[in-house]
């Protein structure tokens, strides 16, 4: 399908995608956990749970820190997702911390 319209275009294969894949996520997770070693204040962290329409119970984690946004030091607070986990049962509070 990408092909369609530009057949000389470059489609790399799905071994290619997946192995760069990872590779930008490991360097990602190595530059979050320079920078939260770093980080001088609290990180407050978020937990949403729900369910989807199927009955499957999903939660998500998240922390809030402030980054340099620009030159000058300005400081902006940036939402981080760190994990995306189903939960084996309902989200009740103990589920929760069993997945943590």
């Amino acid at each position: 399908l990408q092909k369609e319209g530009r057949p000389n275009n470059y489609v790399p294969g799905k071994d290619t995608v997946a192995r760069d894949v990872k590779k930008l996520y490991l360097a990602a997770k190595e530059h979050l956990a320079k920078e939260l070693q770093a980080y001088e204040y609290l990180i407050p962290v978020e937990l949403d749970c729900w369910s989807s329409p199927n009955h499957r119970a999903f939660m998500s984690v998240m922390i809030h820190i402030f980054r340099n946004s620009d030159e000058n030091g300005a400081e902006e607070l940036t939402a981080v997702l760190l994990d995306f986990v189903e939960l084996p049962c309902s989200h009740s509070g103990e589920n929760m911390a069993e997945a943590l």
